[in-house]
Parts: C-alpha cells; sequence; structure tokens
C-alpha cells in the first residue's frame, strides 16, 4: 500500500486547461472516482490534492489524487487505496 504525503503552499497553482485538479486527476487518470483517495475514507473527493509519495525517489515528483477536504488538510503520511497517481503538472 502506498503511503503520501499532502504538500503545503499549493492552492496558488492553477490548470487552466482542466479548470480544477480534481478535473485535471479525472481526465488524465481516465477514471470518474468520486470518493477520497484515503485508505478506509468513502467520503466524496471534492478536491485534487497535491501530493508526494512518502517513499523511493518518486517523493521527488509531485502527483494529484482525489480526496475529501478533511484529508486534504491532514499533516503526516495518509495510506492510499490502489489509484492512479496524475503528475501534477498543468496541461499547456
Amino acid at each position: 500500500m502506498a503511503k503520501v504525503k499532502n504538500l503545503n503552499g499549493t492552492s496558488g497553482k492553477h490548470c487552466s486547461a482542466c479548470r480544477t485538479w480534481l478535473n485535471h486527476w479525472r481526465y488524465h487518470s481516465d477514471s470518474s472516482r468520486s470518493t477520497c483517495s484515503v485508505k478506509g475514507c468513502g467520503s466524496e473527493a471534492t478536491v485534487g490534492a497535491h501530493v508526494k509519495k512518502v517513499h523511493g525517489l518518486a517523493g521527488r515528483s509531485h502527483y494529484i489524487l482525489p480526496m475529501c477536504q478533511r484529508h486534504n488538510k491532514t499533516p503526516g503520511d495518509l495510506r492510499i487505496k490502489r489509484v492512479r497517481h496524475v503528475r501534477a503538472n498543468p496541461c499547456s
């Protein structure tokens, strides 16, 4: 099971083509997932959270995952469900 950590200071970043980071995740993952990515949470995903993986070299890259508001604000490591990680690169 993967672990991620929320990134601070990303609220000013935008993907103008997708309009929201949650839409960005849905478009690039080709998924219509509507629930939070955190294991054990069944709440509605209302944001595309900016995260980094906790272990390995992939921790240098930033990703978008669908999350509820509560988990988007959670400090520390989060265990996530099996979900596709989408890079947090704005569309051109």
